[in-house]
């Protein structure tokens, strides 16, 4: 198995979301059970075998790293959930009271106040977790699924001892900040990792990613069942991804389901596209209009964001007005779209 690590110089602050599953996690009477179903059909028989024999040791490991600009903040829900490890990552450089400037890389934050500091964007990291899981509804038990890292070792001063111990009380005064009671306390994992993130040769990396392995394995959707056929569905979302489908109707995608050898149906197909979400393979929202729509590739959506972002753009003189409205306001007025349109890529 391979876990990619993603080092940022977003000034010692950036976001990792990892969510570890294992993508087809079937049991072994499950899977003989199929092959003998499999090997009665025809065309697509050597090739379905093939697949459930490569599905038994898989675990597929799907790694995010989120953007600290508070431009980005309103995609980052598409990825929170429960079936996730957090690494929340903190510049030991850095003092918790220092504030953020512009420079910085990360913007106005934290609910679109003027003046926000290192800890202010702790606490509104660790809060987005917690209201983006779904532990609001009382029925499931908080589990220790965020990993708090420290960087910048090499820049820190005193003995190994010293920096570790440093390291400690800042992440310590960070979550004291929380009231005693909070839920907050309760996604923590208690090991900590202090790494040079110029470094990859840091043992400490190493030494996360057992971390991050060993954790996921202790969730409770961890070696949960699922039915063999979902796998035929599972191949459909990426041949459809390898025609360079980004965004589709549902109606197309039960389209293709009713291809498949064992069609899953609407309900059952969408408990699997919801599945799917979770593990961060695509975005679907069972809710309103939004569930019409598949977005087969996350990644487009970050790229559309990228496209109201309000830079190097040449604006008409007849939308500056509301052009400069929208950069103060977030208003998006119908001639701007236009203009974010008309200057986006294609």
């Amino acid at each position: 198995m391979k876990l990619l690590v993603t080092s940022t110089e977003d000034h010692g602050f950036f976001k990792g979301r990892i969510a570890l599953h294992k993508g087809d996690t079937i049991l072994q009477e499950g899977i003989k059970v199929a092959k003998e179903m499999l090997e009665t059909t025809s065309d697509n028989s050597e090739k379905s075998k093939a697949s459930l024999d490569q599905s038994k040791n898989e675990i597929t490991v799907s790694v995010w790293d989120f953007a600290g600009q508070s431009l980005y903040y309103s995609t980052h829900q598409f990825f929170l959930n429960e079936r996730s490890i957090y690494v929340v990552v903190m510049d030991m450089t850095r003092s918790l009271k220092d504030v953020l400037s512009k420079s910085d890389g990360i913007g106005i934050c934290c609910g679109l106040v003027d003046s926000c500091t290192y800890l202010d964007v702790f606490k509104f990291w660790l809060n987005a977790i917690h209201m983006n899981s779904d532990y609001q509804s009382g029925e499931r038990t908080i589990q220790p699924t965020v990993i708090l890292v420290g960087t910048r070792k090499d820049e820190m001063k005193g003995s190994a001892e010293e920096k570790e111990k440093n390291m400690n009380l800042y992440f310590d005064n960070a979550l004291c900040s929380f009231d005693k009671n909070s839920p907050i306390f309760n996604h923590i994992y208690k090991n900590r990792f202090l790494v040079n993130n110029l470094s990859p040769k840091d043992s400490a990396f190493a030494e996360l990613r057992k971390e991050i392995i060993s954790l996921a394995a202790k969730q409770d959707y961890w070696d949960k069942e699922y039915p063999v056929r979902w796998i035929h569905m599972e191949q459909t979302l990426d041949k459809m991804r390898d025609e360079k489908r980004q965004i589709v109707k549902m109606k197309d995608v039960e389209n293709e389901d009713l291809e498949n050898i064992h069609p899953l149906g609407k309900e059952e197909l969408t408990s699997f596209l919801e599945l799917q979400h979770k593990q961060g393979n695509i975005i679907f929202f069972n809710s309103g209009e939004l569930k019409d729509f598949v977005v087969l590739a996350p990644q487009w959506i970050i790229e559309a964001f990228k496209c109201f972002i309000p830079h190097n753009h040449k604006i008409e003189a007849t939308v500056l007005k509301d052009w400069e409205e929208y950069k103060k306001y977030a208003i998006l007025k119908p001639n701007v779209l236009d203009e974010v349109m008309k200057n986006s890529p294609p």
